[in-house]
């Protein structure tokens, strides 16, 4: 007995005024406050196209694209090449589909979209009023002979850019989903069920979370021990959202003084040993929230992840760790396993552990605490309900950053096959008419075969050589080769110069 008291005196001096006993567990939930409340991070890439500054998938595809339509178009049948030329003759879609030779090469949708192609050829060919960046890089435009070269590998790479774009589009819709879902997840483990059903529809992973209406905070109507000091699936009691149990371990059963967070945390509704609304306990928890410090942005979904949990593990990790004994300790059949369910301060003794605040003295008393008991939730199969929001978060976090993963896969490729359409077009830009080349170009020198047939006839006479087809020489006294007779004429039309070859 003498004992108890010399140690009840101590610990009465000591812990008397004492304050900040929660600083710890407040930090490390302030961190996970800061991580569930910011923006989730957008998933960016940084690719040529991009010129070095980081874009969405979908946007730096629609770059390629845009490119790969551009270099596609390039190489158009004559058809498509005559209605995007001839401006005065096809003004408006019905002209088009009008013309029968037309037919199967255009699939407008109004006249809106025939200007844009229109516009788009004279980019392509630097006519006009148009940006000549394009032409003079690609050397366009070709020759019909030149288009037709290429046509084909072509219309096989560009079909290969428009699969890209479906794949991606799934891809990116399907991480849209993934952080729209942890994001309602953020907000189930930031505010509760309450606060989800009132926005859940409206959440933008873009923005930051917004503090509820004081009618969807996560208060019951009630003091400080009431909602706090045993968490339970009860709505507005501990356990079921961040906010509440961060006030829980803030707040004292007492009408003042609630300095065991943070010292400069003053409520306006001060006495918490009364029962208090969700209006009180809003403008407490917009007081409290405001004494955390603000800690860096995630850059990644990645990032996100694992600083969930990371802080999540943190909070954890302190159940049971911060505690005071203020009178002899006693074993009993409770203490040493209710204890380690306990987050925030508490007092040890001859009576069993409790995180009530009731009557004061807390930091004197044995068998009193700020803090709150999650025994009903420390059992197999269990988890506190606002834990295992977080951890529901972090797995659509993870699904989306796999996404995100997929989709950067698809553009490296849309990348590449966007090179080799570009390489395609400087190639055949580099190509003189290569059917005008082909027809009208004939070789002075004799085929090897009629060389080697001349060489040893026979018979070296006149009747010898012309009998295998070859000339005889006389001064020589030998055969040779016929010469070829000159071909003069060229057929093919220079659509470079869009004159014919004349004889």
């Amino acid at each position: 007995m003498l004992l108890n008291l010399v140690l009840a005196i101590i610990f009465s001096l000591r812990h008397g005024e004492a304050a900040n006993e929660n600083e710890v567990e407040f930090g490390q939930m302030c961190v996970l406050y800061d991580l569930l409340s910011k923006p989730i991070p957008e998933s960016k890439i940084t690719t040529r196209e991009a010129t070095g500054t980081a874009e969405a998938p979908k946007k730096a595809l629609t770059n390629f694209l845009s490119l790969a339509h551009k270099l596609n178009l390039s190489v158009a049948e004559p058809q498509i090449v005559e209605v995007l030329s001839h401006l005065q003759i096809y003004k408006d879609k019905k002209s088009v589909t009008d013309d029968e030779t037309k037919k199967g090469f255009f699939t407008l949708a109004d006249d809106a979209e025939l200007k844009k192609l229109q516009q788009l050829y004279k980019e392509i060919t630097g006519t006009g009023d148009a940006d000549k960046a394009f032409s003079t890089k690609y050397g366009a435009p070709l020759s019909e002979a030149q288009r037709e070269t290429i046509r084909k590998p072509m219309k096989q790479l560009y079909d290969r850019m428009l699969e890209l774009k479906r794949q991606l589009d799934d891809t990116a819709a399907t991480q849209e989903t993934a952080e729209k879902n942890a994001r309602k997840q953020m907000t189930l483990a930031l505010y509760g069920s309450d606060q989800l059903s009132a926005v859940g529809d409206k959440l933008d992973p873009r923005q930051k979370l917004a503090d509820p209406a004081a009618g969807q905070f996560p208060w019951a109507s009630g003091a400080r021990d009431a909602n706090c000091a045993v968490a339970s699936t009860t709505k507005g009691h501990a356990g079921l959202a961040l906010a509440t149990d961060m006030l829980c371990i803030c707040l004292k059963h007492e009408s003042s003084t609630h300095n065991q967070c943070a010292g400069n945390f003053i409520p306006s509704a001060a006495d918490y040993a009364a029962a208090r609304s969700q209006h009180d306990a809003l403008d407490a928890w917009v007081k409290l929230s405001k004494q955390c410090p603000t800690a860096t942005d995630a850059t990644s979904l990645t990032e996100l992840q694992y600083r969930l949990h990371s802080a999540t593990s943190a909070v954890l990790s302190s159940l049971g760790s911060n505690h005071q004994t203020v009178a002899a300790a006693q074993s009993s059949s409770n203490t040493d396993r209710k204890k380690m369910n306990f987050l925030g301060y508490y007092t040890l003794g001859g009576a069993a552990p409790s995180c009530s605040g009731t009557g004061g003295s807390v930091t004197s008393t044995q068998g009193k605490g700020y803090c709150i008991d999650y025994s009903s939730f420390r059992k197999k199969d269990k988890q506190i309900p606002w834990v295992a929001a977080v951890q529901a978060a972090q797995t659509h976090i993870h699904k989306a950053a796999g996404e995100f993963a997929q989709a950067s896969t698809l553009l490296h490729q849309a990348q590449t096959i966007t090179n080799q359409m570009e390489g395609l077009l400087l190639m055949a830009s580099l190509l003189p008419t290569v059917k005008t080349q082909i027809a009208g170009t004939v070789s002075d020198a004799p085929k090897i075969e009629e060389q080697n047939q001349c060489k040893n006839p026979p018979n070296k006479t006149a009747e010898g050589c012309a009998a295998i087809g070859c000339e005889f020489d006389s001064d020589k006294n030998e055969c040779k080769p016929k010469a070829e007779a000159e071909t003069t004429e060229a057929t093919g039309v220079n659509c470079s110069s869009h004159t014919t070859k004349e004889t």
